[in-house]
């Protein structure tokens, strides 16, 4: 099945091939990458201008990269983050060329890779970690809000950017133990 990029939600993408196929569209040249999308194999169509951004990369084959199509205002463009650096990002060039702000959104945002609650749970408590390490050796009173409120920002942007621990393996189910032969048929 096609993936088809919905605006600022970030897909986790892995490209086993470092090109695509192309082929002719309604509105103009576009490229067929083969992809993987949690474990599931798909296909995206990338326009001339995300083609371009992903062999200037370069795209390597089996790279793992999380990609969202941005829009502010009437503009589009791509952020692209590889191993949690964004690599590409347009977001500064469309913030500048589009003066009006683009209005937030009142529904629940779908995320293809919707992290499970140990996995948000975990990582709440590295943001905590994380909060009370950066804030040591300050010499500012270190109240349970401050703390809270540095937790919880690092929490929001490690949540955007899909900071999470893998997600567990299912476990085997254990193989049932053999019954030994009934002796009642036995004709001896």
């Amino acid at each position: 099945m096609a993936l088809k990029f919905q605006t600022n939600i970030p897909v986790t993408i892995t490209f086993p091939f470092t090109t695509g196929k192309e082929a002719q569209g309604k509105f103009g040249m576009q490229y067929m990458y083969t992809v993987e999308v949690e474990g599931n194999k798909e296909w995206i169509y990338a326009n001339e201008m995300l083609n371009k951004i992903l062999q200037e990369l370069p795209l390597r084959e089996n790279d793992t990269l999380i990609i969202t199509k941005i829009e502010i205002g009437t503009k589009s463009g791509w952020r692209i983050v590889r191993n949690g650096v964004a690599v590409y990002d347009d977001s500064d060039k469309l913030a500048t060329a589009t003066p009006q702000a683009t209005p937030q959104a009142t529904h629940q945002v779908y995320r293809p890779n919707k992290p499970t609650v140990e996995q948000l749970a975990k990582l709440m408590h590295r943001c905590l970690g994380a909060a009370v390490w950066s804030y040591q050796g300050t010499g500012a009173d270190n109240t349970p809000e401050t703390i809270q409120a540095i937790a919880s920002t690092i929490f929001i942007a490690a949540d955007r950017h899909g900071l999470y621990e893998p997600k567990p393996e299912p476990k085997p189910e254990p193989k049932p133990e053999p019954t030994p032969p009934d002796n009642q048929d036995i004709p001896f």
